[in-house]
């Protein structure tokens, strides 16, 4: 059968409402869209059926030419890659053409053919956050305790995210600009942000999180601009087919030696084994999903991706535990991983402590962190496992909200972050 038009198009998802370059292609009654023009198997079809509709999208914020394919499952939102007016009313047409094939536009239509674009614009809003913004804890005597003014401040607790012309701080300002975007047109916005530091500030992690609508696409901009795979991004969608979030976010580390990573997360409760089945599998799966029945752990609270260029990639899950009994739970985490327990003073917080979780990072073939974390930690621990600096952040980020106690695998440091025992301290900021 013929093919009737063909083209670049950027195509939204369905469960993680994404934007993917597709080759689009109509044939007969049936539009196949492909990853590659040159691919001979589809990532998808949509049959055309009598009673569907195909109509131009006028709402589309990413292009001011968009159609919108309707069927009774699902509509199918796209634009030229091009984002050409004749182009989207040549595909309205084409397929209309298709779906009522008796009307005076279908018989009227003329289909002239799109040449391929190599690459969707990606672009980033470099408004938000200058790149030679600089901040100092110590410096700081007024708080600022709007949400912007508190990230910047925790940007400047560390002398090396300061110089102006790194590579990290080119990624750290990308991360910034693309997940707070909305901040610009409306401060109150619900996106919340966490950040933590290692024991000796040479390691600092932040994250960011809002509902599905506000943060996917700005989310997925970030990850094709600092060159995340493409199969990874995919990995997303797979994701939420199985999960469909409500709220999503991403984060990021840098570190002093030069550590710079980033991935995907989701911040609700989530069934355990949904959750792992959905983004890894074998014998370590396995093993966690044991600990969770034999535990009673029914949920994790966080779910995330490493989205680095290079495998081996993390899956990290968190899973809040119950107080009293909480020891023992991470306690056997730790003997499933084969890891060193924490320090006794640390467990004899961790017994008494009314707020914990324990934290794992995994590959497809073995365990790389454990961790166990006390939120909302009273004064007492706060003193006893901070470090001199923790008034001096308390000032400009308000209470410490976690201190958590790792211990990461020799070989997944890189180099670049500290392996074996560590301690961090977190802020959530709203």
């Amino acid at each position: 059968m013929s093919i009737v038009k063909e083209g670049w198009v950027i195509k939204r998802g369905g469960s993680i409402q994404t934007w993917k370059k597709r080759w689009l292609v109509l044939r007969g009654n049936t539009l196949y869209y492909f990853k590659k023009k040159e691919d001979t198997q589809e990532q998808g079809s949509i049959r055309l059926e009598p009673g569907m509709k195909v109509r131009e999208e006028k709402n589309c914020k990413k292009s001011p030419f968009a159609f919108m394919v309707e069927t009774p499952g699902r509509q199918y939102l796209m634009y030229p890659a091009n984002k050409s007016s004749q182009e989207n009313s040549a595909w309205e047409k084409a397929i209309n053409n298709v779906l009522n094939p008796g009307s005076s536009a279908a018989k009227s239509s003329s289909v002239p053919q799109v040449s391929s674009i190599n690459k969707p614009m990606v672009t980033s809003n470099n408004n938000n956050v200058r790149a030679d913004d600089k901040f100092s804890a110590s410096a700081r005597a007024d708080r600022d305790d709007s949400l912007v003014g508190r990230l910047m401040f925790s940007k400047g607790i560390s002398p090396f995210l300061q110089a102006q012309d790194t590579q990290m701080c080119e990624f750290w300002n990308l991360w910034y600009n693309t997940v707070s975007q909305q901040l610009s047109e409306d401060a109150t916005c619900d996106i919340m942000f966490d950040f933590s530091y290692s024991e000796d500030f040479n390691k600092l992690y932040w994250n960011s999180a809002g509902p599905q609508y506000l943060m996917i696409q700005q989310l997925v901009d970030f990850f094709y601009i600092v060159g995340a795979p493409e199969e990874e991004i995919e990995k997303l969608n797979v994701v939420g087919e199985s999960i469909n979030p409500d709220r999503i976010g991403s984060w990021i580390n840098v570190s002093e030696k030069g550590g710079i990573d980033g991935g995907w997360c989701f911040t609700f409760p989530i069934n355990l084994e949904v959750a792992i089945n959905s983004v890894e599998q074998g014998p370590i799966c396995e093993q966690i999903k044991k600990w969770g029945r034999t535990n009673g752990v029914q949920e994790c609270f966080y779910l995330a991706r490493d989205m680095g260029a290079e495998p081996p990639r993390q899956t990290e899950i968190r899973c809040r535990l119950e107080p009293g009994g909480a020891w023992e739970q991470a306690q056997l985490m730790y003997d499933l991983a084969g890891f060193p327990y924490p320090p006794n003073d640390v467990i004899n917080v961790v017994k008494t402590a009314e707020e914990v979780y324990v934290a794992v990072n995994i590959t497809e073939e073995e365990f790389v962190r454990v961790a166990v974390g006390i939120e909302n930690p009273d004064s007492s621990v706060v003193r006893k496992f901070g470090n001199s600096r923790t008034q001096e952040v308390e000032a400009g980020l308000g209470p410490v909200t976690v201190i958590e106690f790792q211990y990461l695998k020799q070989d997944f440091g890189y180099s670049v972050y500290k392996e074996g025992y560590d301690v961090h301290v977190g802020y959530h900021i709203e």
